[in-house]
């Protein structure tokens, strides 16, 4: 019986390996623009990293195989994303955590858990929320400059001219 159990297991991490792989090859195939790093095997970290196209963001991506779901794996998740500095982290798992009450996907203690077959759904949804996110962030970037740019501006002489020159225009005007 536990040389049946050692055989098995040797094979559901054969399996998760698989699956791993899968997986990144359907987000390479959906997101041909966006980079994979697959992390080595007995490497800390998870399955893969996907940068997002345009360096809008990485989302860490984890793939488990397993007959029980086990809560470790969101700690190791969280700290998998420190380590990567990666923006997201997602565990894609057959078997989901009693919590979830069915669900396909859900955020759980700040790490996206989905099912295998929502997979592309979930990365197009948090792929789309990154990169607007980062044009947010881009559109705030230089905003100081711009306004220290007007400050100067309005306090500057070319300012103080072209209102002078207006106000005499609209003086002769108004005299006329």
């Amino acid at each position: 019986e536990e040389l049946k159990r050692k055989s098995e297991q040797g094979s559901s991490q054969i399996q998760g390996e698989v699956q791993g792989l899968f997986i990144e090859k359907i987000l390479k195939d959906k997101f041909t623009d966006d980079l994979f790093e697959p992390i080595s095997k007995g490497i800390q970290g998870g399955d893969c990293i996907q940068i997002i196209s345009n360096s809008c963001g990485l989302i860490q991506w984890e793939s488990k195989r397993t007959i029980l779901w086990n809560d470790k794996w969101l700690e190791k998740a969280r700290e998998d994303q420190r380590n990567a500095n990666a923006d997201v982290a997602v565990i894609v798992s057959k078997t989901l955590p009693k919590r979830m009450d069915n669900k396909s996907f859900d955020l759980i203690d700040g790490v996206w858990v989905a099912s295998p077959q929502y997979v592309i759904p979930i990365a197009v949804l948090l792929r789309h929320c990154l990169v607007e996110v980062n044009a947010v962030r881009k559109a705030g970037e230089g905003q100081k400059t711009k306004m220290d740019m007007m400050y100067d501006y309005l306090i500057g002489s070319g300012f103080r001219n072209r209102i002078e020159a207006l106000v005499e225009k609209l003086s002769g005007m108004m005299e006329d």
